[in-house]
């Protein structure tokens, strides 16, 4: 009986792991530019919780102000948002992962004049 037990116990801390993707939004590209023509950009964050207590809730604007830092002079296009989680035994982390493509400025007034 501690036998089975202790199996079941292992069972469920080992093998208690899921992931999920919540949300993924993609935005567009105006005025349209192809791939090659700007830099890909991202940033990622996350939120860890052990039975819902955290001290991280900013982690979705830390996020975006990563992305927003790595194009400041440029224009940013097509930006993809992800968030997920990934749950564990009495414990989870929420992420986000943001991309997109920074057109410098030359890039971007040329396109707008198009």
């Amino acid at each position: 009986m501690l036998n089975k037990f202790i199996l079941a116990l292992c069972s469920l801390i080992l093998f208690s792991c899921t992931h999920s993707v919540h949300i993924v939004h993609v935005g567009d590209f105006r005025p349209y530019q192809k791939f090659s023509s700007g830099t890909k950009i991202d940033a990622e964050q996350e939120q860890f919780l052990i039975l819902g207590f955290t001290l991280e809730t900013n982690y979705i604007n830390k996020a975006r102000k990563e992305l927003l830092s790595q194009c400041e002079k440029g224009l940013i296009q097509g930006p993809v948002t992800r968030v997920s989680t990934s749950h564990g035994f009495f414990s989870w982390t929420n992420k986000v992962h943001m991309q997109a493509l920074c057109l410098d400025g030359s890039e971007a007034m040329l396109s707008t004049i198009k």
